[in-house]
């Protein structure tokens, strides 16, 4: 899920590691439409549909709107000994 203060209108996502495009959307008209969003929601203008995305890697998602941009770095990871899948940053700690 991608958060923000202020309204944008379109998404991209990369992988940071390959630079690969993993996903690119944006809302139905030119206006600033959602300030949170699912990765690969499909309530949006889908121009590249949304590829798995491989805990261990590394991805970058830039977001836009009218007054800006911003851009987001995180990596998928296993928690070994419970299983459990979380977010953290490429860095290894949690994203703020």
């Amino acid at each position: 899920m991608f958060s923000s203060e202020r309204p944008f209108r379109s998404i991209v996502c990369t992988s940071a590691d390959h630079k690969e495009l993993l996903w690119a959307a944006g809302c139905p008209t030119s206006a600033d439409c959602m300030a949170t969003v699912a990765y690969g929601a499909t309530s949006l203008v889908t121009e590249i549909a949304a590829k798995p995305l491989t805990p261990g890697n590394c991805y970058a998602c830039n977001v836009k709107s009218r007054t800006g941009k911003g851009f987001a770095s995180f990596r998928i990871a296993r928690d070994e000994s419970t299983g459990v899948i979380g977010v953290v940053d490429c860095d290894g700690g949690r994203p703020e």
